[in-house]
């Protein structure tokens, strides 16, 4: 979640600090077959305010599809479920 990268609250970092951690478990994810759920409020995504973060989120799912993963909502994921028949 971005707000636990973000705010000082959680861990503090900026867009580009919480780059290197992103990207490890990405990196992470594509070893081991992982999979792992985003979440990013809608105040990050405006360019004027936003710190760094709408652009750290498009490179966010770059490098989803860079290493083979799949991006998709949760209801697209629910439709494809064995859990929803």
């Amino acid at each position: 979640m971005d707000a636990t990268l973000a705010e000082e609250r959680y861990l503090g970092l900026s867009a580009k600090r919480a780059e290197p951690s992103l990207t490890r478990l990405l990196d992470w994810a594509a070893a081991n077959g992982g999979a792992f759920a985003i979440l990013w409020h809608p105040d990050r995504f405006d360019p004027l305010t936003s710190g760094g973060w709408d652009r750290l989120y498009s490179r966010l799912l770059d490098g989803i599809r860079e290493r083979g993963g799949v991006c998709m909502s949760a209801a697209e994921l629910s439709s494809h479920s064995t859990w929803s028949k």
